[in-house]
């Protein structure tokens, strides 16, 4: 079969190609199946024509475009693996640190705080503006300056410490650091808040 022969002698190419290449090495390390065999696959797919395929004078570009892609591909996927991994670690620490029914309780006290500063954000930017994440052509009127934001708003934003420890402390810090101070503050925030808030409304 004709397609067959040139296919293996293009596999033969890039080949000899990869042992030139210090990347088409480390990623020949790194795959289970042949690098070579991998650039070859995608060289034929991405052909339109068997010709242009096999067209000798463009294969070093053609494989360095392809190359590339791959390599990006595989460092993203590289990083999504990582923030995963850091995810499920810090998980782990913050639940041997507060044991596994209170983690989960203060799970829901940050998920709780994220989600009214989110509904505040999008029902009444006004109130928190600094906060929005809407590009700044979609966004209500900015607070003026003389106006300060309400107290309970403020606290919600910017003095819930549980959250920000919760999400970003270093993982050694976890274990030294005073949750039940910071939930009973953050208990407090949402308390004052839900207060203000229903007051408010109610004007």
């Amino acid at each position: 079969d004709h397609h067959r022969l040139v296919r293996a002698k293009m596999l033969q190419l890039i080949r000899k190609t990869l042992q030139n290449s210090s990347t088409g090495r480390g990623l020949e390390r790194e795959s289970s199946v042949p690098f070579a065999v991998v650039l070859e696959r995608h060289l034929y797919r991405s052909a339109s024509t068997f010709e242009i395929y096999s067209d000798r004078s463009t294969l070093k570009t053609r494989l360095r475009r392809i190359t590339e892609a791959l390599v990006s591909r595989r460092c993203k996927k590289k990083q999504e693996q990582k923030k995963h991994a850091t995810r499920g670690t810090r998980s782990t620490v913050l639940r041997q640190t507060l044991g596994g029914m209170r983690y989960e309780y203060v799970l829901g006290l940050v998920q709780q705080i994220k989600q009214l500063r989110l509904s505040r954000v999008c029902h009444s930017c006004t109130q928190a503006s600094t906060s929005c994440p809407l590009p700044s052509s979609e966004r209500p009127a900015a607070i003026p300056e003389q106006q300060a934001i309400p107290p309970a708003v403020r606290a919600l934003y910017f003095e819930a410490a549980l959250v920000n420890h919760f999400d970003s402390a270093p993982l050694s810090l976890i274990p030294k650091l005073p949750w039940e101070s910071f939930v009973s503050q953050a208990e407090k925030i949402v308390r004052i808040y839900r207060d203000w808030n229903t007051s408010n409304n109610s004007v």
